[in-house]
């Protein structure tokens, strides 16, 4: 599959490219890596599945730690960040669902 390292946090694509809005993917996160101190947001429905290890969440101004086998869904409108609290490392299913420019959930 192809795949992103962004130093700690590798983004691998399960579903294919041209998946019209859709993509399915994996991240793995290194023990205390994070995507970053600036919050990202998109036109999206962001969710997913925990699949092993710890998840720190933050959307808006609400952070949550998730476990193996908790699942989120938020607005990719609002600002987050994700980061893994624990010693080991984290797996996560990762869901985007793009919206098209002009409409936002």
């Amino acid at each position: 599959h192809p795949h992103l390292d962004l130093g700690d946090i590798r983004k691998e694509l399960l579903s294919p490219r041209d998946s019209r809005g859709l993509q399915f993917m994996v991240l793995k996160l290194g023990p205390g890596s994070s995507s970053g101190n600036q919050p990202i947001s998109s036109a999206s429905l962001k969710g997913g599945l925990v699949l092993e290890g710890e998840l720190g969440l933050r959307v808006g101004e609400e952070e949550a730690v998730l476990y193996a086998g908790d699942s989120f869904l938020f607005d990719g409108t609002q600002p987050h960040a994700l980061h893994n609290p624990g010693n080991a490392p984290c797996q996560a299913l990762w869901i985007i669902v793009t919206t098209p420019a002009g409409r936002h959930l």
